[in-house]
């Protein structure tokens, strides 16, 4: 059998902790880079987003509750 060697990569670890000050910083630069490319939605479009999520919720909270009162009726049948 015949091992063959794996040829070693040469990376460069930083060993020394960088201080937390400089981190924080870093972060917040990050994260003001990062928002500068959020596109954000107009006025008509938060408004109709907003009323679609209120629908679907409102609806979804009409069909549970036909289901809750639908299942009531049925275990109250069951126990008397």
């Amino acid at each position: 059998m015949e091992m063959v060697k794996e040829k070693s990569t040469n990376v460069k670890v930083d060993k020394k902790p960088k201080s937390r000050r400089f981190d924080l910083i870093g972060y917040f630069k990050d994260v003001y880079a990062e928002m500068k490319k959020v596109v954000w939605p107009t006025w008509h479009q938060l408004l109709t987003y907003t009323g679609v999520v209120l629908v679907v919720v409102l609806g979804f909270a009409i069909v549970f509750g036909i289901i809750d009162l639908g299942l009531e009726r049925i275990f109250r049948l069951i126990i008397s």
